[in-house]
């Protein structure tokens, strides 16, 4: 059994959590999620959500065996995550790093927006100081296989739930699209033949430059009302802007 903690605002998969959990043994002690460093102590940030295994709950009910002990613990208004993962340390009980071999995380603190986009987090926000590891940005900010996300909003936790679970991808090659040549032509192969089309089978190839390169294709190009007047005349238009 794996127990999956979220608040409202998180966009979870558990398919994944299904992944990555693949072949552990729930009965041992657990502790997933973004781990984070506060009053010497090590934690997962309920923002991001966390995991336990039954392991861990049952660890945990070593603790607080009685309703009375509980109560005894003290009440923390916003700090759940904090003291849960103060008593599961005390009890053995550590954030598991679940970053991949190349640092990406799957339990995410921030937006999907916010990871992709270089430089769109604070450098000094209070949990980017705190997280125990790095939290990268760009392309390579996420797991493929990433458990949460932040959504900050019902809109936006609906507009990943339509991305994840309706939108699919035609990647495999078939009959229709993405059918791949028979021959394969260099990129640079390609632009070069455009200029000796263009410039005649003698020009000097190492004196293009990107604005000449770009220039000719302007030159090929027409301005919106010819192209206009262009289509017009192609389907028996009018040639009137």
């Amino acid at each position: 059994m794996w127990v999956l903690f979220v608040p409202d605002d998180v966009f979870a998969i558990p398919e994944n959590l299904r992944h990555y959990v693949f072949g552990l043994n729930y009965n041992d002690p657990y502790y997933f999620g973004h781990s984070a460093f506060f009053w010497n102590e090590y934690y997962n940030i309920a923002q991001a959500g966390y995991v336990l295994s039954k392991g861990s709950i049952k660890t945990l009910i070593t603790r607080f065996s009685t309703s009375e002990s509980c109560i005894a613990s003290g009440k923390y208004w916003k700090n759940e995550d904090y003291y849960l993962g103060k008593y599961l340390a005390e009890l053995g009980v550590l954030p598991t790093d679940t970053r991949d071999k190349l640092g990406r995380g799957r339990f995410h603190l921030y937006t999907i927006s916010q990871l992709v986009v270089p430089g769109d987090i604070e450098f000094l926000s209070k949990y980017w100081k705190s997280s125990i590891y790095p939290v990268k940005q760009g392309n390579d900010c996420c797991h493929p296989l990433s458990i949460t996300f932040r959504g900050t909003s019902k809109a936006t936790v609906y507009f990943h739930h339509y991305l994840l679970y309706n939108v699919h991808l035609h990647i495999e090659a078939g009959r229709l699209g993405n059918v791949k040549s028979d021959t394969f032509t260099p990129s640079d192969e390609i632009w070069q033949q455009f200029v000796l089309d263009e410039l005649g089978p003698n020009v000097n190839l190492s004196s293009i430059t990107p604005k000449k390169f770009y220039n000719l294709w302007v030159d090929k190009l027409d301005s919106p009302s010819i192209f206009n007047k262009k289509l017009r005349a192609l389907f028996g238009g009018d040639s009137d802007d």
